[in-house]
This record gives structure tokens, C-alpha cells and sequence, in this order.
């Protein structure tokens, strides 16, 4: 009896421990640097990053020392302090050399008596699309994307937030650097950008199912700030516009709403609407198109063959019917020309698509379209409109998965599809890349010209070896015109960043204009053929 009783007990206490809760292993002594290895590529001429974490588990704060060992140049911080228990996150950037296969960098950590490496090894990209990072929580459809001071920006649509996010080539990475407009998440589709005076602007306008997104709205990126704006002059018949397309005249400044519809569904508008952001003033509105669209493309370009400025609509639905036609309004005849007379049409069906400009290296503007609803069916299909062929051009497939309602946006020389969905309920943050590698020697060339005045005219003129990687050092020439038609010349090294802040006195009322004409960078040879914009101009009161 005594010995069942012992079995008896052993065998509960056995149980009863197996039931307890395991206990939560302890973080092993020391420190890690993480991930332990990363590949990755970038074009020769430009850098890599790579985001590293180095986790403290020594008993005590610490900082630690860092040093890298590689054959191609490698940067990053010196030392990192991270609190015990903590873990401190940082970057390094590798430069890619021209005429080397691959390099393998080893990065190590020591401090508090331990020790821990990680190493990444670098090769050169070639030209094409790739898969980039995805957005967090699943990004955005119907957004608004547009590429400045070296990153991609999501600024707006709807998802599961209406956070703010930036994308860094360099790093692959998305950062959410905003918690969006006081309206929401939202269906706005397509943007307008402004620079003036160093502040960098994105316009939308009311979506006419968004509760108290009405009117015309600005968000500064370079602020993280939104505004409702009032502008002078008639404003559009409509407080929100479903699905039109915006875009901006990179020459004026003007901003154009054209098309869309006045409530969800198919395009029933055939207005354009004319926004000057330099005097926060509703123009005269443009004569009307002939057939209603939305979810359409819109670019405004200079015909080559008569120097004819046009704005032209592309594709759409009109009434729930998808289009594949064209029209193009002529700025110095001041009229529509017929439907597919100046842009060939479509070779088949095309709404719900990104659009944007692209200069190619080297070649002139392209007008692209990427993904959305081709044929009637969620494509991955893009195709450009060549300027100076006067022909569109198939172009294959991004890599990532079919979608419409996604964005495609312009950084630099580069294009990117950004979000969207897949299948008409759900949001995606699926974001694809168009690399443009230049190859060696490596040009320079005019990636921005940013102006503004105070005292002087200024001038912040980035010197750009590739897509955000910028030229430290070089000598920008310029020569400016001023009101009364004399002219000025100035010579000023880029900083650090690459940018060139060149600035000339503040003598007259009117405009100003800087025209780059040469830059001079050792082991770089400048080509204004890749220029992203020779000449700038801002109107001084």
C-alpha cells in the first residue's frame, strides 16, 4: 500500500510539472549583430545599403566599436551605444566600383568584453525591373506616389491607415514618416507636384466618396504638414471628383484635373480644371474633351517635330465602358484635336493604370503606363509612348504580381509601381522597380533645381552620379538670366549631399532663371543629355 501511495505521488508531481508553463530561455550572453549575412546589388557608380542590428546582452550598457573589412569602400558609424538588453539599429553603404564582379565585407562589433560579424557582399546590377520591398500593413490603393530628395513617397489612399511612407532605394526599405490628412484613407488616385522656395508640395482633390475630403488639399513633404487650401478665382463645379487625372506642367507649375466622375463608377466628366500653385489661384478652366473618362492617364509633353505643347488624356473607363482612345489639347492653337490624332490609340482597352513621364539615359521623354486593367483583365502589361518616335512602345512586365489602382511614380532616371490591388476588395503594398544603370564611365548630369529667395535668388542644384546618389565636390557652373535680360555667372562645389547652393543678389522684381552648363567632377564626365532639367525659373516679387 505504501508503495502505491509513492507511484502514486511521483506520477501526480510528474504530471503536475509537465503542466507548468515552460520558462522563457534566457537571451544568450553577449552580443549579435544580425542579419548575419545580406546579398544585394546596385548599378556600378552608385552605393548599396544595408540595415544591420546589434543587440546587447553583455549585463551592462555599452558602446561598441565597429569596423569594416572589404575591398570596395564600405561606410558606416564608428561606434553604436546600445543600452543592456537593447538593441541599436544602423546602415552601411557599400560603393560599387566600375569593372568588378563582387565584393563580400565583413562588419564587427566589439565592446564589453564580447565580440559578433556580419557580412554582405555586393554585385553590379544590370538595367530592368525587379521586386522592391513591400509597404507596411499592406500599403495603399488608389495612391498618390511621387519621388523627392532621394526616396519614393506614398503620400495618400486607402488602406489600412493613412500613414505617410518613404522608400529608400539604397536600402530597400520602406519608413513611415507620417500619419496622413485628417480625412483619412482615401480614394484620390493621382497628384499634382510643386516645388517652390525649398518646399516640395503634393496636391489632391476631393474624391467625392471620402467624408470631408472636399476640395483641394496640400501636403508638404518636406514638412509633414497637410492643408485645405482656398484658393482664389472659380473653383471646379465639384467639391470631389471621382477618379480623375491629375497632372502637373513641369514648365508652369500649373496643376490639371482632368476628367473623372461626380460620384463613384465610371467617368462622366469631361472638364479640366487648371490649378496655378505659385498664386494659390483657380485658372480659366480649359475647354472640355470629347469622350468622358476616368481612371485614365494624363501627361502633359513637348511634340518634338512643331515644339507644340500638349495635354493629353490616355485610356479610362467612360460610363463603365473601358477605353482605349487618346485626345491631346494643343496649347498653341488653344483647341482639342481630334481623338487619336496627335497619341495613336491603345492597342487594346487600358483604365485603372499608373502613369508617368521618364526621361530614359540618353533619350527623351517617354510617357509610361504600368499595370492596371488591360483588356479588361488585372495586368502587370506596361507600355511607353515614344516622343520622339511618335509611336507607343510595348514594354514587357514588371515582375511582381498583376494589379490595378496602383500608382507609378518618377525618381530621377527611375520608375516604380507602387501599391494597388489584386483583385478589387483587397489593398497591396507590392512595390516593383525600374533600375537604370548608366554603366561606365560614370556621367554626371542635373538630377533637381531648387529655388527660392530671401535676400539673394538661390539656387540648390543636385549633381547626380545615379538615382539618389549624389556627387560630393563637383563644381557647378551656371549661368542665370535676370528680369532685365542681363545675365550672371556663378561656379559653387557641391556639399556633402551633392547639392550646389548657388545664389546671386536680389536686385530686381520678376523672373529668374539658372541654366546648368557644365559639371565638373574628378572620375565623372558631364552629359546634359541625362538631365532630369537644365533650366529652372522662380518669379521674384
Amino acid at each position: 500500500m505504501k508503495a502505491f501511495k509513492f507511484w502514486s505521488l511521483l506520477i501526480l508531481a510528474a504530471l503536475c510539472l509537465a503542466t507548468l508553463p515552460a520558462l522563457a530561455q534566457a537571451p544568450e550572453a553577449g552580443i549579435t549583430l544580425l542579419p548575419a549575412s545580406q546579398t544585394g546589388s546596385a548599378c556600378e557608380g552608385t552605393q548599396k545599403g544595408y540595415a544591420l542590428a546589434l543587440t546587447n546582452n553583455t549585463g551592462s550598457n555599452g558602446t561598441f566599436t565597429l569596423t569594416y573589412t572589404s575591398v570596395w569602400v564600405i561606410s558606416g558609424p564608428a561606434s553604436l551605444t546600445v543600452a543592456n538588453g537593447a538593441t541599436g539599429n544602423f546602415n552601411v553603404f557599400v560603393d560599387v566600383p566600375c569593372g568588378s564582379a563582387s565584393d563580400t565585407a565583413t562588419i564587427a562589433a566589439a565592446g564589453n568584453g564580447a565580440n559578433a560579424s556580419a557580412t554582405v557582399t555586393t554585385t553590379p546590377a544590370t538595367s530592368g525591373w525587379i521586386a522592391a520591398a513591400a509597404q507596411p500593413q499592406n500599403g495603399h490603393v488608389d495612391n498618390v506616389a511621387v519621388g523627392w530628395n532621394g526616396f519614393i513617397w506614398d503620400v495618400t489612399g486607402y488602406g489600412s491607415n493613412a500613414n505617410v511612407r518613404k522608400y529608400s532605394p539604397v536600402t530597400d526599405s520602406w519608413t513611415t514618416v507620417g500619419t496622413g490628412p485628417t480625412f483619412g484613407i482615401n480614394h484620390a488616385r493621382s497628384g499634382c507636384k510643386y516645388l517652390h522656395n525649398y518646399q516640395f508640395k503634393v496636391f489632391v482633390y476631393g474624391d467625392a466618396v471620402t467624408t470631408n475630403f472636399t476640395g483641394l488639399w496640400e501636403y508638404r513633404l518636406d514638412a509633414d504638414v497637410w492643408t485645405k487650401k482656398t484658393p482664389s478665382g472659380t473653383a471646379p463645379a465639384q467639391t470631389g471628383i471621382y477618379m480623375p487625372a491629375l497632372v502637373t506642367d513641369e514648365e508652369t507649375g500649373y496643376c490639371y484635373i482632368t476628367g473623372g466622375a461626380t460620384a463613384s463608377g465610371g467617368g462622366t466628366l469631361t472638364t479640366v480644371y487648371r490649378y496655378n500653385p505659385a498664386t494659390n489661384a483657380w485658372l480659366s478652366a480649359l475647354p472640355s474633351f470629347t469622350t468622358a473618362r476616368n481612371m485614365h492617364a494624363s501627361f502633359v509633353f513637348t511634340r518634338p517635330a512643331d515644339n507644340h505643347k500638349l495635354l493629353c488624356v490616355v485610356g479610362g473607363d467612360s460610363g463603365g465602358t473601358a477605353l482605349s482612345s487618346t485626345q491631346c489639347y494643343d496649347f498653341t492653337t488653344n483647341a482639342w484635336n481630334a481623338e487619336n490624332a496627335d497619341l495613336p490609340a491603345l492597342a487594346s482597352t487600358w483604365k485603372s493604370m499608373g502613369y508617368s513621364p521618364l526621361r530614359q539615359i540618353g533619350l527623351n521623354w517617354q510617357l509610361w503606363l504600368g499595370g492596371g486593367m488591360v483588356g479588361g483583365a488585372a495586368s502587370r502589361a506596361l507600355s511607353y509612348y515614344d516622343v520622339n518616335a511618335g509611336a507607343w512602345v510595348a514594354a514587357g512586365n514588371f515582375p511582381g504580381t498583376a494589379r490595378y489602382r496602383a500608382t507609378l511614380a518618377r525618381l530621377e532616371n527611375e520608375l516604380y509601381v507602387v501599391g494597388g490591388t489584386t483583385n478589387g476588395t483587397n489593398w497591396t503594398g507590392l512595390t516593383d522597380r525600374k533600375i537604370e544603370c548608366v554603366g561606365c564611365p560614370i556621367p554626371t548630369w542635373v538630377g533637381s533645381i531648387r529655388m527660392g529667395y530671401g535676400g539673394t535668388v538661390k539656387a540648390s542644384i543636385a549633381a547626380v552620379r545615379y538615382v539618389s546618389a549624389r556627387v560630393s565636390g563637383a563644381v557647378v557652373d551656371a549661368t542665370w538670366t535676370l528680369p532685365d535680360l542681363t545675365t550672371v555667372t556663378t561656379s559653387t562645389t557641391a556639399g556633402v549631399r551633392g547639392m550646389a547652393m548657388a545664389s546671386i543678389p536680389r536686385t530686381l522684381s520678376g523672373d529668374y532663371q539658372v541654366c546648368v552648363t557644365n559639371i565638373t567632377a574628378a572620375g565623372y564626365s558631364y552629359n546634359a543629355a541625362y538631365n532630369s532639367l537644365t533650366c529652372q525659373t522662380v518669379n521674384v516679387p
